[in-house]
């Protein structure tokens, strides 16, 4: 019996793009114990906790205030806390060469994505290629002739089922909309004032559109005034969330982690891209659709970071199109 430890340090959207390989792991090690490192207060708990094959999830702390040799100091120390482990693998994007370090205190073989830095570290390092992290995750688990469909799959508590339902109107088309994102990454993020412009245009063309607003922690949504056709729905738990979000007919988003949780019940979606590729972070579902600017250019790399001059063309994508992509898929 294999013990495998997964190395996760991700956000919402990343985790979600970490249960097809979840999946994959049990199929091919099967009978193995699997265990997940995660940063702590990212929100990948409340996504990991809903995979079955999860035996133990541990936290390690922010450590981004750190210097280096603090950080390794303090990944040797969490190392030692750990059990020791036959298997680790560090998902996509990898987290810097500190996680490459932590798996080869906690674990005989050591596999994730070759990057510039540890890989004589590593058992097994494959390429990065140019596809979705999705495809990226599963290649780290080398095992091709598997006959199982690797997909996204999330169960809804009948709690959080009903809390849903108690907010769904009847007769309407629920738009739901998170214009927010990482606190950080402004650029991702499409103007507020564009995302209420079309909202009022929508009303007008249809007054059949119910708009679910939501909001985490970081996001500003006091922009938004509920009314008879805007519900918002901010700093609620994420599981309810989650539940919400299965009920909406169609849903509108920067490239954000909630994009990736309306993939996991295969929404309609339209995603604005402004930063970063859609090749390799759009949410992994045939009905999510990436609207970019003109002359597109990505910046932002996930395994590379800031690879050109940030700009915010993602401000130059007009609300009339948004909405013409809107009605084609309704």
């Amino acid at each position: 019996m294999k013990k495998i430890l997964i190395v996760h340090l991700s956000g919402i959207g990343n985790t979600v793009a970490i249960l097809p390989l979840i999946n994959k792991i049990q199929r091919v090690y099967q009978n193995s114990i699997i265990d997940i490192l995660l940063a702590q207060n990212r929100g990948g708990e409340t996504i990991v906790k809903n995979a079955t094959q999860i035996k133990s999830i541990y936290f390690l702390e922010k450590i981004d205030y750190m210097n280096k040799f603090d950080k390794f100091l303090f990944l040797y120390k969490k190392s030692q806390e750990l059990p020791k482990y036959d298997i680790a693998i560090t998902t996509y994007p990898n987290q810097g060469i500190f996680s490459a370090l932590l798996m080869y205190f906690s674990a005989g073989q050591r596999i994730q994505h070759r990057y510039k830095y540890g890989n004589f570290l590593l058992s097994y390092a494959p390429e990065i290629k140019y596809t979705n992290f999705v495809e990226q995750n599963l290649n780290l688990v080398p095992y091709k002739n598997l006959n199982e469909d690797f997909k996204i799959n999330y169960h809804i508590s009948e709690e959080n089922e009903k809390f849903a339902m108690e907010h769904i109107p009847n007769g309407k088309v629920i738009v739901g909309i998170h214009p927010g994102g990482f606190n950080d990454m402004e650029y991702k993020r499409y103007d507020i004032n564009k995302w209420l412009n079309m909202i009022e245009m929508l009303h007008k063309k249809n007054s059949n559109y119910q708009f679910f607003i939501f909001g985490g922690p970081s996001d500003d949504l006091s922009f938004f005034q509920e009314n008879d056709y805007i519900k918002i729905f901010k700093d609620i738990a994420l599981e309810k969330t989650i539940a919400l979000i299965s009920k909406v007919d169609i849903f509108l988003s920067n490239d954000s982690g909630l994009a990736h949780i309306a993939s996991m019940f295969n929404k309609k979606q339209l995603i604005l891209f402004g930063a970063t590729d859609p090749v390799y972070s759009k949410p992994y579902s045939e009905n999510a659709f990436a609207i970019t600017p003109k002359n597109f250019k990505p910046f932002y790399i996930p395994h590379k970071g800031i690879v050109n001059k940030i700009n915010f063309y993602i401000n130059e994508i007009d609300e009339e199109y948004i909405i013409k992509k809107i009605e084609s898929l309704i």
